[in-house]
């Protein structure tokens, strides 16, 4: 497996980790408050009770709506951003595209040209005659190399 398909991997990891150890301290502030609420019998417990509860359900949303993305298997790997806007072209052949920069390969999942294709039916909405500029650019953070893409959207 490449070195940043497993960096990625354990960055998700981690981050559902988090949201994990998130919803235990939720889950944790509930029976203390409960506790509290039957040594004292103070309603503000009760409060805190409904409180951190709101918070659980909250977290447990957010959780189910990122798992798709975590357990997809939806083919992580590199494309190239000219590749993506090509078939953009090919399917959009009426719309305007301006492409600024070199190609990029970008570390992402299967998604990514639907991505753009999304942008291109939320653009074509508003009945509009528009041109689509992309701009892409390169630089390095700590020792990574990485790439910019602009989207920028004009109407005429």
């Amino acid at each position: 497996m490449d070195t940043y398909a497993k960096q990625y991997l354990e960055l998700v990891s981690h981050f559902y980790d988090l949201f994990k150890h998130d919803l235990k301290n939720y889950q944790n502030s509930i029976f203390m408050a409960l506790d509290l609420y039957k040594l004292k019998k103070d309603e503000k417990y009760l409060e805190i009770v409904e409180e951190a509860s709101q918070k659980s359900l909250e977290h447990i949303e957010t959780i189910k709506k990122i798992e798709p993305l975590v357990y997809s298997g939806s083919h992580l790997g590199f494309y190239s951003f000219y590749a993506c806007i090509d078939k953009l072209k090919k399917k959009y052949p009426d719309e305007e595209f301006e492409l600024n920069g070199n190609d990029v390969c970008v570390f992402a999942d299967g998604a990514l040209s639907k991505l753009f294709n999304l942008l291109i039916l939320v653009t074509a909405e508003n009945d509009k005659k528009y041109k689509i500029s992309f701009t892409t650019s390169e630089f390095q953070e700590d020792g990574l190399n990485k790439c910019s893409i602009r989207v920028d959207v004009h109407n005429f």
